[in-house]
């Protein structure tokens, strides 16, 4: 779930011919998530559930560092999908 995982969602989402985000809501914010329709909506169906998952201490803590890792994608991602490229929201 850290860099390989992030580029498997779009490697994947490309392959079964999803789209990148709803154009809408990006962020899933007012609807449903649908990771069947839109790469984005993975990050919270499965893979920021993930650390939780976990049975051990140590696979925890590495996962929710990797989570750590997904989040700051998303907000990078959010903010250039606003129109935000480097300056402070």
């Amino acid at each position: 779930m850290g860099a390989i995982g992030l580029a498997r969602v779009f490697y994947t989402a490309g392959q079964m011919s999803q789209r990148l985000f709803d154009g809408r809501d990006p962020m899933a914010k007012g609807r449903v998530v649908d990771d069947q329709r839109f790469a984005l909506d993975h990050f919270q169906v499965k893979l920021l559930k993930l650390p939780a998952m976990m049975n051990t201490g140590a696979g925890r803590r590495l996962a929710e560092k990797n989570a750590d890792y997904l989040r700051e994608f998303l907000k990078k991602i959010e903010e250039e999908i606003d129109g935000v490229y480097g300056e402070t929201k």
